[in-house]
């Protein structure tokens, strides 16, 4: 289960006063656990290889300094030209981390 996932009481079944009172509490549980707050930075990178090669080193290096990166969406690939040959690959990246407490 995500944090995006939202928690139903019609997911529970609740018999008796007892049982309400266990399932509250249960939950109030799954959400202190399952709620994460993530940041999006966006970061460009290249390489003279290609742009798979520009995604791994631009994970790389950000790692250094982020911690817990959860995902990466590639927004933009574009190339750079001299001669009529690619002389280097540039994409333009959108990480997710976890900001951390």
């Amino acid at each position: 289960m995500t944090a995006q996932q939202k928690i139903c009481w019609e997911d529970y079944s609740i018999s008796s006063p007892v049982r309400l009172d266990l399932n509250y509490f249960f939950l109030i549980f799954l959400n202190i656990i399952l709620m994460a707050v993530l940041k999006v930075i966006e970061i460009m990178a290249s390489s003279e290889k290609g742009w798979e090669d520009a995604t791994r080193l631009a994970i790389q290096n950000a790692g250094k300094t982020v911690k817990e990166i959860r995902s990466v969406y590639v927004h933009d690939m574009s190339a750079k030209v001299n001669g009529n040959k690619i002389t280097e690959f540039r994409v333009n990246l959108r990480i997710s981390f976890e900001v951390l407490s």
